[in-house]
């Protein structure tokens, strides 16, 4: 094989990983945008709102990097690195190392570890309130042998969750797959953590008065 027919497979080689890595990033791209219509709300902050594109915004910084390689192998020629374009390359470079750096800090800033422990077990147990009070429980991995008869579950609170159900069904408030905005700004505030009885325990009404002398 001559060398140009080598040349032209490498580049063929080249740019079809670069069309595969930009076929990866729009899927990323999209599961960060369905995450974010989930978690943001009107509230979020900006930190918030890049945390959440996180993985975008990593990618597009090597993306541009990768970009940059191309110009200095490619385009530019060594005379051409003067001026505004060795200005805006410069640039353009340090943009993406802020950009890789603000991937770090979004995913380092998980705030103190014990208490992100203390919330989701805190979740785990509401979604255990949730099911008990839906009339069923949680299945077991396990093999049971049963040699008298339990109570089963508690036909009221199943008629309960069944009647729930049909009659969000029926007004068209059913929240699943996705609840609406207003849905989302509704539930807001409406969970005390931590927890009633904790040590720590505050009201909502201690909250509110704490935001207000503050």
């Amino acid at each position: 094989m001559d060398e140009a027919k080598l040349h032209k497979l490498q580049q063929g080689v080249k740019w079809t990983v670069y069309t595969l890595l930009i076929v990866n990033f729009a899927f990323y791209f999209l599961e960060d945008l369905e995450r974010a219509r989930h978690i943001l709300h009107s509230g979020s902050s900006f930190l918030d709102l890049t945390g959440e594109f996180a993985t975008s915004i990593d990618e597009s910084a090597w993306f541009i990097l990768l970009f940059m390689f191309e110009l200095e192998t490619y385009v530019l020629e060594d005379e051409d690195w003067k001026g505004w374009v060795a200005h805006v390359i410069r640039g353009a470079r340090l943009a993406c190392y802020v950009m890789l750096a603000h991937t770090i800090l979004a995913y380092s800033d998980t705030g103190v570890w014990a208490e992100w422990h203390a919330i989701r077990e805190d979740v785990f147990l509401r979604v255990m309130e949730i099911i008990e009070s839906s009339g069923t429980r949680l299945a077991l991995p396990s093999q049971t042998t049963y040699f008298s008869r339990d109570d089963g579950l508690d036909d009221e609170k199943k008629r309960a969750a069944e009647e729930q159900v049909a009659e969000w069904t029926e007004k068209g408030e059913l929240p699943f797959p996705n609840m609406t905005e207003e849905q989302r700004e509704a539930l807001i505030g409406t969970l005390e953590f931590p927890p009633t009885g904790s040590i720590e325990y505050k009201s909502l009404e201690q909250r509110e008065d704490e935001k207000d002398k503050s």
